[in-house]
């Protein structure tokens, strides 16, 4: 009598790539990044907010128009809200890898491997 043996075939399975070792920034030192943010962003834009509201009053008086009023106010609202995307994709494309709010609070970003972003990955974060 035969006896016939069956021997399965196994696949060699392939260890993922070690992901780097993340630790996640908290809630809290999230928002603390937030407002140092707000801090450094506030005053440079308050400058561009002046100049660019002065220099649309100077060819469009906004006494003689309300109209020119609202839209002034959506133009500066427009300029800072480009001035916001780009400042927060440049610098956490940049070299430094963070924001200064998010440099103070020891948080970097990367990208799923734990590399720097590209500027236009940071982007495209931003605007989605």
């Amino acid at each position: 009598m035969e006896t016939q043996v069956s021997q399965t075939q196994t696949t060699p399975t392939v260890a993922p790539p070690n992901p780097p070792s993340v630790t996640y920034a908290g809630f809290w030192k999230r928002v603390a990044a937030s407002l140092l943010d707000g801090l450094f962003i506030f005053m440079p834009f308050l400058v561009i907010d002046i100049l660019f509201s002065t220099v649309l009053f100077l060819f469009f008086p906004l006494k003689s128009n309300p109209a020119m009023r609202t839209i002034n106010n959506e133009l500066v609202q427009v300029l800072n809200s480009i001035l916001y995307i780009l400042y927060f994709a440049y610098t956490e494309s940049s070299s430094m890898q963070a924001t200064y709010g998010k440099k103070v609070m020891k948080i970097i970003v990367t990208d799923a491997e734990g590399k720097r972003l590209t500027f236009m990955h940071a982007l495209g974060r931003e605007l989605s």
